[in-house]
């Protein structure tokens, strides 16, 4: 008793009958506080404003600026377009990633220091492009701006609004920005329960718009061809063949003559270690292995196609009323059949390499 009343005076506590905690469950309000101390029993979780949202009344609206507006009759005139209006960043640039977008506009800009400047701003977005609290919509806005501002001049000349290279200008730079569309190719194929090799043509089918337009093939210049190739290299982002191949074709040694060893220690090390690996072992596993990888490119390069024939037929959209369907499916069946050539011989470096009835520098060339 002496110690619980000195614990008392302390503000101790020692236990006692009186002093259980009821067993019972903690409530949401206290497990949230747990979660973190400063937190006080869900009080905070409740929303409250310091001050009201309608603090000020809200102004009256201006009665002579309304009869004005009503009383202005319909033109039906609508203001002429200009290059900016015309190549406006597409909403998959804005909402999606508006890298694809700043470095096909890039490319299109002259090789002056100024248009240089230019581009390094539009791809790597310093400070100054981005937006001061943060939010990533309007910093890619802030860079739209740019972009379209430095397409007035680009290494095509200076535009005008009736310029008929824009609408191939406005497609490449939207296409530059379907990415989603190869994206889109590659769930579909990992969605598929069967798994089989893809197919391009039949993966383009699934991917298209049923409506379809008739388009007029026109050869591009030079100029052109480079700028929608490049745009398509980036869409697509396939791997190069070349480093699936071995670099260097190593010299596998041969016989060792009886006169380099004259004692025979090779022959009684071979009795205590075991027998010599075979030295052409590891070269034809590496051809079977680059056979496979080339395999498995040649795989996704079907998928990549069916993405890239559906962005370009998303593109099509914006100056028709439908994509060239059969056109498209035309170049996904080419595809297929021209990688199916590749499987076979393929099939055929991996039996001679298991078999060895080809040298290694043969297989590789």
């Amino acid at each position: 008793m002496a110690l619980r009343q000195e614990g008392t005076e302390h503000a101790l506590s020692f236990g006692g009958d009186d002093e259980g905690t009821p067993d019972v469950p903690p409530t949401l309000d206290e497990i949230i506080a747990s979660w973190n101390p400063k937190t006080k029993a869900g009080k905070d979780l409740d929303p409250h404003f310091t001050e009201s949202l309608l603090a000020q009344k809200i102004p009256e609206p201006d009665g002579d600026w309304l009869l004005r507006v009503r009383s202005m009759a319909a033109t039906g005139e609508s203001s002429a377009p200009t290059v900016a209006s015309l190549l406006q960043p597409p909403t998959e640039a804005i909402l999606h990633g508006f890298d694809p977008w700043a470095k096909a506009v890039a490319r299109l800009l002259r090789h002056d220091p100024i248009s240089r400047a230019l581009a390094v701003l539009l791809i790597h977005a310093p400070s100054c492009l981005q937006d001061p609290h943060g939010r990533p919509l309007h910093g890619r806005v802030y860079r739209a701006s740019l972009g379209v501002w430095a397409l007035l001049d680009t290494s095509l000349g200076t535009l005008e609004p009736h310029d008929p290279r824009i609408p191939f200008l406005d497609f490449l730079l939207d296409l530059s920005s379907q990415r989603d569309a190869v994206k889109e190719a590659k769930r579909r194929y990992l969605q598929d329960e069967d798994q089989q090799i893809p197919q391009a043509k039949t993966l383009t089918l699934a991917l298209l718009a049923p409506n379809e337009t008739q388009l007029q093939i026109q050869p591009l210049d030079p100029t052109a061809q480079q700028h929608l190739k490049a745009v398509l290299n980036d869409l697509m982002n396939l791997a190069s063949p070349q480093s699936m191949i071995p670099s260097e074709v190593r010299e596998v040694p041969g016989d060792v003559h009886p006169e380099d060893d004259p004692l025979g220690l090779d022959d009684v090390l071979s009795a205590f270690t075991g027998a010599k690996p075979d030295p052409e072992e590891a070269l034809f596993q590496t051809a079977i292995q680059s056979a496979e990888k080339i395999g498995s490119s040649c795989g996704d390069l079907r998928i990549q196609t069916a993405g890239m024939l559906a962005a370009f037929g998303r593109s099509c959209r914006r100056w028709s009323h439908g994509s060239p369907v059969r056109l498209l499916v035309a170049i996904a069946s080419q595809v297929d059949l021209k990688t199916r050539e590749i499987f076979k011989l393929l099939i055929e470096i991996s039996n001679a390499s298991r078999d060895r009835t080809i040298p290694f520098p043969g297989l590789r060339n």
